[in-house]
């Protein structure tokens, strides 16, 4: 079964409709953009992207985390496309003919997908900052009400379905179990969970995660052993 899905079945904006997510990136194909940007040409919204690319890498940015390069079957052909990140498409939107009025619409459809992001992360930031202090000896051992927020989300942030069973990161598990660990702690089981993967013969495999950009996930029974 397919594990790419709709972002969102139905929403209030066009863009949502082409939106999909797999393994907890979201992402859009560049070809299924390009008409809703006002492009009828793929040599031309190619050129726009090539300049969007050039911007990533200007500021900075990964561009193979924004940007990746695919074949992919269009019209019974495999034709070059894109997956793009929220913020490859803030990026085409920005380099877009400012003449189309389909850019104005992207850009401020995707300025906010890029802002709710940031906010996410901003308040990740401050959680991770807040129990480095706490391992420092800074502060209290109280939960923060950051980290309840995050812990509503970590299983869900850190885990993934595949046909053999589920997949979590270390800390979705923690959370998932209910067990509170600590950062040094996670370090320690991911050595252990990814020695005993090896020993196993079972494969890892990595998700995005907005504070580390991308974090390991281990197989269920893996997991088990090491967090019961």
């Amino acid at each position: 079964m397919n594990n790419i899905t709709l972002a969102a079945q139905s929403g209030s904006s066009p863009f949502d409709s082409i939106g999909r997510v797999e393994n907890g990136w979201e992402f859009w194909f560049a070809r299924e953009l390009m008409p809703m940007l006002g492009y009828q040409r793929w040599e031309n919204f190619a050129r726009t992207i090539r300049k969007a690319i050039r911007s990533c890498e200007n500021v900075g940015n990964s561009v193979t985390e924004n940007f990746c390069v695919i074949l992919r079957n269009t019209d019974g052909r495999n034709s070059e496309d894109y997956r793009l990140s929220r913020h490859a498409c803030y990026l085409v939107a920005m380099c877009g003919d400012p003449e189309k009025t389909e850019i104005a619409a992207a850009q401020s459809y995707f300025a906010v997908k890029v802002q709710q992001a940031e906010t996410l992360g901003e308040v990740i930031a401050m959680l991770v900052k807040d129990l480095v202090q706490r391992e420092l000896g800074k502060l209290q051992p109280q939960p923060s009400a950051l980290e309840q927020r995050l812990d509503q989300h970590e299983c869900e942030i850190g885990r993934i379905f595949k046909p053999d069973g589920q997949f979590f990161s270390i800390r979705g598990w923690a959370n998932h179990r209910k067990v509170k660990i600590n950062i040094k702690e996670a370090s320690n089981y991911g050595r252990v969970a990814s020695r005993l993967s090896k020993e196993a013969g079972i494969s890892t495999d990595k998700v995005p995660d907005p504070r580390y950009g991308s974090v390991k996930v281990y197989h269920e029974s893996i997991l088990i052993q090491i967090i019961p």
